[in-house]
């Protein structure tokens, strides 16, 4: 199957979706299928454990990452989100197979979804006539325990699925904002445990 606009949980994407929420809380889907994921029933309630950015900071990264999100706080940790969300942009325009791995965890199912759709539009060559989204926000939770954790409202924007010839194969509206919530762990550089939405982050 195509890559498809996947509704989850009143998040609208152009096709390189694998996340699921319900009501205030949200879960991390465990969809296998590529392209197209469909969003498990079954809610994680794993969370990351992962010690605190460090208040002096200390820079590390894949290769690739911008010199602030290689740092080891909390302004990095917002910083290496937003990077991750503006690289799946781009791989929407220029698809490449593993350039999102070195990012992630094994634990984000997300993620590799993520890669999966990548790696689809690469062999198939098609791509995205633009960004699937732009970045609304992000911000820091503020509980203590959880600083890893980064929430980035985004905006779902109008587009199309184009082929080798930049013909249209789909086109997809804009929709309403939602909250992408991201779990970082700190392995030499941060990489991302969990994507979650939270359809309460509209701001």
């Amino acid at each position: 199957m195509v890559p498809s606009r996947v509704f989850v949980a009143g998040l609208t994407m152009i096709g390189l979706v694998g996340v699921a929420g319900c009501g205030g809380s949200s879960s991390e889907a465990a969809g296998s299928s590529v392209p197209v994921i469909t969003p498990s029933s079954k809610a994680s309630s794993t969370t990351s454990t992962s010690a605190s950015p460090s208040p002096s900071g200390t820079a590390a990264g894949a290769p690739g990452v911008p010199e602030p999100a290689r740092q080891h706080t909390a302004a990095g940790a917002e910083a290496f989100a937003r990077y991750y969300i503006d690289l799946v942009n781009r791989l929407g325009q220029n698809p490449k197979p593993g350039v999102l791995e070195p990012l992630s965890l094994d634990s984000c199912k997300t993620c590799a979804n993520f890669e999966d759709s990548a790696a689809y539009l690469s062999s198939h060559r098609e791509r995205f006539s633009g960004p699937q989204f732009s970045i609304v926000r992000t911000y820091a939770n503020l509980d203590p325990s959880n600083e890893n954790v980064i929430t980035a409202v985004v905006s779902p924007l109008k587009g199309a699925r184009l082929d080798q010839s930049n013909h249209v194969l789909k086109t997809y509206p804009a929709d309403a904002n939602q909250g992408l919530v991201f779990g970082l762990d700190w392995k030499n550089g941060w990489r991302v445990s969990t994507i979650k939405t939270d359809p309460t982050a509209t701001e």
